[in-house]
């Protein structure tokens, strides 16, 4: 006989920060990881909310080389080297004011001779240096994505 009730233990599931809403968080650092089948090398940006403990992750996957690609409605968009390009510089501008700073005047410059090199490089610019960076205080925006997932 097999029965379920209250005394059953049920799976739990995280609690992650709503999509389509701007959150108060505390920058819970970023490291190397792979993930899939394939085990894809990626960063991985973590956050958790300052209200409700709710968290929110970020993973940046290698850009591809190509080019820019049109919409289905004849709209040019962004290759993914320059999404990439943005998004890092929106996460050190939020975590690593003084990199920003340097990065803006044109005395610094960060990159990799390869994808492995320049996760390294991610980490250490948004961890900072001794991860001064983990648990600063930001805000996110995240929205829906296709799936209806807060991104």
């Amino acid at each position: 006989m097999f029965q379920l009730d209250n005394t059953t233990p049920t799976a739990t599931t995280g609690t992650y920060l709503a999509a389509n809403a701007i959150h108060k968080v505390k920058f819970d650092g970023a490291e190397k990881t792979t993930v899939g089948a394939n085990n894809t090398p990626v960063v991985n940006i973590k956050f958790v909310g300052i209200e409700n403990g709710g968290t929110a992750e970020d993973k940046i996957f290698e850009p591809n080389q190509e080019g820019r690609k049109t919409n289905d409605k004849g709209k040019e968009q962004p290759s993914s080297v320059e999404q990439f390009q943005a998004k890092l510089r929106q996460y050190i501008a939020a975590l690593n004011p003084a990199l920003d700073k340097a990065i803006n005047e044109g005395t610094k410059k960060i990159g990799g001779k390869d994808w492995n090199a320049m996760m390294d490089v991610i980490v250490a610019a948004l961890n900072g240096t001794g991860n001064k960076n983990v648990g600063r205080e930001v805000q996110i925006k995240l929205v829906k994505n296709k799936g209806g997932y807060a991104t």
